[in-house]
């Protein structure tokens, strides 16, 4: 072996132990560059710092800058020593790839394991800010200070400031770490599942738990914060309640000097109380600061103060204008001297009220030197006049004082002059009302001989006349009652009132009488209501009958004269009616014309009650009474006639299709009872004697429905006797037997169904009966009954053979027998008799036997 060679593996040797020397001393360097990022949070407080909230922001993003670049510092540290790595390697990177990888990886999570205990020791940091160390409160981090806003208390910072600025560092953290590669990325090397540091921070289970430890903090201290701002709740009137609003119900409550002083000096207890609250409060890692609050507070008590010293100055000076007014108007009203008897009482009605009103009025200057003194006691700016004029007030008062002794003295001299005047009115009033009362008895309205019309008129005036009196009369004893004195009441005024009372009544009856009576003697005869009228004419004969016996004595023949003429008028109203009878006809008018002998025309608009009257109908009263009566009753007889007709008219029996062309009788009830019905009503309008304008149609009736109840009777008789016979005659046996009889039978079919099918085509059931002139049909039908009886005696007499043939045909009835006969070829069918002509038989059996006779062949 050569020197050379053994000097190059010597020297090979070498590089070899720096390059190991050198991996080493990288591996150790990056280890130590993890412990030291490990060691490096990002926020770190000293305990003894107050922040605000913006200051505190700003250092918060400061130590997170300063720490993420020393972090990134070591970051490329850690770069160059990866690198010096890679080129110790790089002549054989190719063989040894994958541990290089893997080198490169290991490296990278702890970088991200470094990375994640850094920031959880940056979140402990803050959550020990926010939370303390676990033995201790946490310490003052963030200064709040309280203020009252639109009648509320706020704090600042607010809480959506503080909320995030520990609810964003996180995040921040986050954003900042997003910028920085892993080294994967930055040596190009496949990810390998490996994410990015700030997915990894952002995820990472301890780190959301400490940062929602640190959110419920916050929460926490800002409840406290509420907590704390309740404690001013006691003192919140002072701010919320509306001083203005305040100050008016205050006032109209009328509140009294000491009730101000007191309420003064409550609001200056409150603001001491205010005063002595803490100012600074430390409320878990919050120092609240509350001077401004405090000072806003007492800010308002001062001004309630103010405010109620104002109020109290404006209501005094208020007052005391009150009493300079009272004292002016009640001066000009108390030497206001009267012209008349009315304003000398208005004078003495006055004066007494404002004699009245000093007690009174005097006891409210006590109140107005109290509000004096209490605006003095709380320093309140006042007037100089304002002060002078309550200075003033008893020496203005006893002037006006002075001034009501002097008006008593005017009033007695007033009273005394018109005191003279008042009596002798007195005298000359009981002249005129004597005149008065005279010319009334003399020219009163008492004769029949006036119009109504006239004598209202002439009352209407003396009612006028004496209303004057009166207001005079009542003048003269207001007057004397202002003196204490009195007139007796003027009896021939009240005696003469009596009568004209009296004469009203009985002339407002004549008039009404004379006003109806022209209303009724022109009103067309039949536009006249006589329930009115008779209402009208009985309520005035009443009060007519009354007044003549209560005033018999006066010898008023007004009275009397228009009681007869009612009377005679009411005496007419029953006429009056029965002309109105609507059941009136033509040929009633034209009996009361014949009874009367005069020609008229009930229908025209002449024929009114003055008509009436002049042609003298009352002396026919009776008769035409009668006459009313009878159209009355004949209404009732052609009333009934036409339901009648009505009735027959769609009234018909019930038929149904038999066999062929031919019909049969269902149902008669309703027409029986029509019928029935209808011949009593028409028997009971023969009886009277108002039948006579109807007797023809009467008559036609009556027979018409006496023969459709004939009719009806016999063809139930027809029909009855013909359905049992059609089922006997329907067998050919009882046919052989009966040629005769059948032929008879036949015709009188042909015949019940031609007689069917025209009573089946009537529209009613007069129609079914008359569609040939009677006695058609009922001759026909009785005919038909003779014949079916012939025919039934011959079939009596055919089934007697029978009988005598054999005789147990005796045991059963006609029916069974006929049906016996008409089955004798059907054996089976009549074995239901058999029980009825022998005893313990029931039935019997018959059986066809076969009888073969064999014949042997030859």
């Amino acid at each position: 072996m050569s020197d050379a060679y053994i000097a190059d593996c010597v020297l090979q040797i070498g590089e070899l132990q720096d390059f190991l020397t050198t991996y080493k001393n990288c591996n150790i360097n990056l280890v130590k560059i993890m412990e030291k990022i490990c060691d490096s949070p990002l926020i770190e407080f000293d305990i003894y710092n107050v922040f605000d909230i913006y200051v505190l922001r700003e250092t918060i993003r400061n130590m997170e800058t300063e720490a993420i670049t020393n972090i990134l510092e070591m970051y490329k540290e850690i770069i160059v020593y990866i690198i010096i790595v890679y080129e110790g390697f790089e002549s054989y990177i190719g063989q040894m790839a994958e541990h290089w990888v893997k080198y490169v990886r290991r490296f990278d999570r702890l970088i991200e394991d470094a990375l994640r205990l850094a920031i959880k020791a940056t979140m402990q940091n803050m959550y020990k800010c926010v939370h303390g160390d676990g033995t201790m409160a946490p310490s003052p981090l963030i200064k709040m200070s309280l203020y009252l806003s639109d009648k509320n208390i706020i704090y600042l910072p607010t809480r959506n400031e503080i909320v995030d600025t520990f609810t964003t560092v996180l995040d921040e953290i986050v954003h900042i770490l997003s910028t920085m590669p892993r080294l994967f990325q930055k040596f190009g090397l496949p990810a390998g599942g490996l994410k990015n540091f700030s997915d990894v921070i952002q995820t990472d289970a301890d780190t959301n738990k400490l940062q929602s430890l640190i959110d419920n903090e916050v929460e926490y201290n800002l409840g406290l914060i509420h907590e704390h701002i309740r404690m001013w709740d006691p003192y919140a009137h002072i701010w919320k309640v509306d001083k203005d609003e305040f100050m008016e119900k205050y006032r109209q409550e009328g509140h009294t000097a000491a009730d101000f002083d007191r309420l003064i000096i409550n609001y200056s207890d409150l603001a001491n109380a205010v005063q002595i609250q803490e100012t600074f409060n430390q409320i878990h890692f919050i120092t609240l600061n509350s001077s401004e609050l405090k000072k806003s507070i007492i800010v308002h008590c001062s001004v309630w103060q103010t405010k109620l010293g104002e109020l109290l100055r404006t209501i005094t000076e208020s007052d005391i204008d009150v009493i300079y007014a009272y004292i002016e108007r009640s001066s000009v009203e108390a030497m206001t001297m009267p012209a008349d008897l009315k304003e000398l009482a208005t004078a003495i009605a006055t004066y007494e009220r404002l004699i009245s009103e000093i007690a009174p009025f005097e006891k409210t200057f006590a109140p107005i030197t109290d509000q004096m003194t209490t605006l003095g006691k709380f320093e309140v700016e006042l007037s100089s006049d304002m002060v002078t004029r309550h200075e003033n007030i008893p020496v203005t008062w006893a002037e006006y004082l002075n001034l009501l002794e002097e008006a008593k003295k005017a009033l007695e001299l007033n009273k005394d002059k018109f005191k003279a005047e008042l009596l002798e009115q007195a005298e000359v009033f009981k002249e005129a009302a004597k005149e008065f009362c005279e010319d009334f008895y003399n020219t009163a309205p008492c004769s029949s001989e006036v119009s109504g019309k006239d004598a209202m008129a002439q009352l209407k005036a003396f009612r006028e006349q004496l209303n004057a009196l009166r207001a005079q009369e009542q003048q003269i004893k207001d007057g004397l009652a202002v003196f204490n004195l009195t007139t007796p009441v003027n009896l021939d005024l009240q005696k003469m009132e009596k009568e004209l009372e009296k004469l009203e009544e009985v002339w407002g009856l004549v008039y009404q009488w004379e006003e109806s009576w022209e209303k009724y003697k022109t009103q067309t005869f039949w536009e006249m209501e006589t329930d009115e009228m008779e209402e009208n004419v009985m309520y005035l004969f009443r009060n007519f009958n009354r007044l003549s016996r209560q005033l018999k004595d006066k010898g008023w023949d007004i009275i009397d004269t228009t009681r007869v003429k009612v009377d005679a008028f009411r005496r007419t109203l029953p006429l009056i009616g029965d002309l109105k009878n609507p059941c009136m006809r033509e040929r009633h008018w034209d009996r009361i014309k014949a009874l009367m002998g005069v020609e008229f025309d009930q229908n025209s608009e002449d024929f009114k009650l003055e008509l009436i009257m002049r042609l003298n109908f009352q002396a026919y009263a009776e008769d035409i009474a009668e006459i009313s009566n009878a159209a009355t009753m004949e209404l009732n007889i052609e009333n009934g006639l036409k339901a009648i007709r009505e009735v027959w008219k769609n009234t018909t029996y019930e038929m149904q299709h038999h066999r062929g062309d031919m019909y049969k009788i269902k149902n008669v009830e309703d027409v029986m009872q029509f019928l029935e019905d209808h011949q009593v009503q028409l028997s009971s309008m023969k009886s009277t004697k108002y039948v006579e304008p109807f007797i023809k149609e009467v008559d036609y009736w009556e027979k018409s429905l006496g023969y459709v109840a004939e009719c009806i009777e016999i063809s139930l008789q027809v029909q009855r006797r013909y359905l049992y016979l059609e089922s006997i005659f329907s067998g050919e046996d009882i046919r052989k037997q009966l040629p005769n009889e059948v032929k008879i039978f036949d015709a009188l079919s042909a015949d019940w169904t031609e007689i069917t099918s025209n009573m089946y085509a009537g529209t009613n059931a007069i129609e079914a009966c008359l569609y040939k002139p009677a006695p058609y049909l009922f001759n026909k039908l009785n005919t038909m009954v003779d014949n079916l009886d012939g025919i039934l005696r011959q079939l009596e007499k055919y089934l007697e053979t029978k009988r005598q043939l054999f005789p147990r045909f005796y045991f059963i009835s006609n029916d069974d027998l006929l049906e016996i006969l008409g089955n004798s070829k059907k054996p089976q069918l009549i074995q239901v008799h058999l029980k009825k002509l022998f005893d313990n038989v029931n039935k019997i059996r018959i059986d066809k036997v076969y009888h073969f006779k064999y014949y042997p062949s030859p």
